[in-house]
């Protein structure tokens, strides 16, 4: 059976609609997950460099 192709163009129109739905979704869910691995990753390093800067006392010593 043809379809007639204002049907397909129907079609077509609906699942580019669709299409730009979930790309939309997954690049706001990617860039989501990119911000808060970045904040993580700040957070280690901040925590990092805090431990290194307060924590330099001699070892064996009695503050």
């Amino acid at each position: 059976m043809v379809r007639p192709s204002g049907l397909i163009s129907r079609r077509k129109k609906q699942l580019r609609k669709i299409v730009k739905k979930i790309l939309k979704s997954l690049l706001t869910f990617i860039s989501a997950f990119y911000i808060i691995a970045l904040a993580l990753r700040d957070a280690s390093l901040a925590q990092l460099a805090e431990h290194l800067t307060l924590n330099q006392g001699v070892q064996g010593s009695n503050p």
